[in-house]
């Protein structure tokens, strides 16, 4: 593992409260102040420590202006040393706060930082343009309206309207998605799965004995859909979006405490989970939503994983059509979406949202026993966060010892153990330890579940065509195949079921192949006009003849 790897040691979110409910007593520097403390307090960190405190907020106006992050360390009661910066990348906020702090740890700047964010839309002002039908508000200057003069710009609910149409999305599924994000929230909610990520609040911050906030005060636990049926469109007279469809206004607070994984080891912190891939992008500023579909691909490529791969997926629900397009554009299922209800039945504190919903997917795929978690928010002018986060043990290729053996097992069941670039890189690594062990005499690979490995996923191959060297996974591989190639010790391919492609250059590269009486070999992507790779088809020829070896590319 790398010294400079950022891992996930810390998080907690206090409830979200409604709009001039039950934390509207609260200031937004003591809210995430307090946040602060109880998390510091919970980690048992040093808080001299820390190098950072980045902060998400939207609304970085009256209350919330002047770097609310410093005054909320200065609230916290942390030392007077600590620094905090403000950022604002509007509803991605304390996400793109805590994707800040991954990239300060990557880079070695940061050992110890939190990544946060906090919204007080009950105390902040709320812009005049936020009101449905108001015009857009004065950041909007004259070149970059002139710009979009023949597609003018427009404001978010509006944009949703947009979206709707362009993807198909009926007003009865809008209502019936955001009837489940209810009823999610409730479930999860009443069986505790909430309550130990929660910062401990009281209504009224400066009378201790006032009542406990212990629940998000948005929810509804008995949704009415009939209710919701009557409701009439917000942003057109023939609108699908609703005020019960939609994101409520919101307070609340979320931080992550994110360490290197060296101060981890040093200072005896649990690595909740690990970063893989954090991604930013950006399209249509008049449609504004679709870039999350944009930057979900690049988080994806970086990450070297398909959606197959992904356990969980959390989806910010500003409006409710934003969840239902990502899922029909990717075809994920139901139970893999927003399985605790999001922000339409939790509320949307606007820069909050990005750290709540990081803490709520670290806890449920813990919960689960989940490897892989991805995120993603829209953000206004057509803006988009995307990060993918793994439990942190959770590894691609798995390690075993039975005396003299090593037996590595790639890992990844759910694609049929196809090969990317994370477990080229673990088996690597793995070949790199071993080399020298005097006590490893022989290695076996072989793959989880039952098959051995399916080669590279079907879903890159339209990305083989335009890229043939796929970048850094064809780095990786070509790392690995090499130290296979110099191995000093036997190398042995345990053949069960599917070896196809990669699959089966890998049990070719191997000294020795046992195949179990329903291994199956092939080469398909010949017949897709994708080259093969350098591992072991190369070796085809001289291994089997090239009659044979023609037959078996054939399929």
């Amino acid at each position: 593992m790398n010294d400079h790897e950022p891992v996930i040691v810390g998080a907690l979110r206090t409830p979200v409260g409604k709009r001039g409910g039950r934390l509207q007593k609260w200031h937004p520097v003591d809210l995430l102040g307090e946040t602060l403390r109880q998390l510091v307090e919970h980690s048992g960190i040093n808080p001299a420590d820390l190098d950072d405190v980045i902060v998400g907020c939207v609304l970085q106006w009256d209350q919330q202006h002047g770097n609310l992050g410093r005054h909320a360390v200065l609230a916290a009661g942390l030392p007077e040393s600590v620094p905090a910066v403000t950022v604002d990348r509007q509803c991605g906020s304390g996400q793109q706060a805590v994707s800040f702090a991954v990239h300060g740890i990557r880079a070695g700047a940061y050992q110890l930082v939190i990544g946060a964010g906090v919204e007080s839309m009950s105390q902040a002002p709320m812009p005049p343009s936020f009101k449905p039908g108001a015009p857009l508000g004065s950041q909007y200057s004259p070149s970059e309206l002139a710009r979009y003069q023949d597609n003018p710009l427009i404001p978010q609910g509006a944009s949703s309207e947009l979206m709707n149409k362009r993807f198909g999305l009926t007003r009865e599924a809008l209502d019936a998605f955001a009837v489940r994000s209810h009823r999610r929230a409730t479930e999860a909610s009443q069986a505790g799965r909430v309550r130990d990520q929660l910062v401990r609040l009281t209504e009224d911050p400066a009378d201790p004995d006032s009542p406990i906030v212990a629940a998000d005060e948005g929810v509804r636990a008995d949704p009415n859909p009939e209710k919701m049926a009557t409701l009439k469109g917000v942003f057109a007279a023939d609108g699908a979006t609703t005020a019960a469809n939609s994101s409520q206004i919101s307070d609340g607070a979320a931080a992550l405490l994110i360490a290197s994984r060296a101060y981890a080891k040093q200072y005896g912190l649990k690595p909740r989970a690990r970063f893989v891939s954090t991604a930013v992008a950006a399209a249509d500023p008049v449609i504004q939503f679709t870039a999350v579909l944009d930057a979900t691909r690049k988080a994806l490529k970086e990450s070297g994983l398909t959606l197959d791969d992904i356990d969980l997926f959390e989806v910010n629900e500003a409006f409710g059509g934003v969840p239902l397009m990502f899922q029909q554009e990717f075809g994920i299922l139901d139970d893999r979406l927003n399985v605790n209800g999001g922000s339409i039945a939790i509320g949307h504190p606007l820069g909050s949202t990005g750290a709540r919903m990081l803490t709520d997917l670290l806890c449920e795929l813990e919960r689960r026993g989940g490897r892989y978690g991805l995120q993603t928010i829209c953000e206004a002018s057509g803006t988009a966060n995307t990060t993918i986060a793994t439990m942190s043990e959770a590894s691609e290729v798995l390690v075993s010892r039975d005396g003299a053996i090593a037996t590595l097992t790639i890992n990844r069941p759910r694609a049929k153990n196809s090969l990317n670039r994370a477990v080229f890189d673990g088996l690597r690594a793995q070949l790199v330890q071993l080399r020298d062990d005097d006590t490893v005499r022989a290695v076996i690979i072989t793959g989880a579940e039952g098959v051995f490995c399916a080669g590279a996923d079907i879903t890159a191959f339209d990305a083989l065509r335009a890229e043939p060297l796929l970048g850094d996974r064809a780095a990786a591989g070509g790392h690995f195949w090499s130290e296979l190639e110099r191995f000093p010790k036997p190398v042995i391919a345990a053949v069960e079921k599917l070896a196809l492609g990669g699959g089966t250059e890998l049990a070719l590269a191997c000294d020795i192949a046992i195949a179990g009486e329903s291994a199956n070999f092939g080469v398909p992507e010949v017949k897709l006009g994708a080259i093969p790779g350098a591992g072991g088809t190369q070796r085809l020829i001289h291994a089997i003849g090239k009659s044979k070896a023609m037959a078996l590319c054939d399929g």
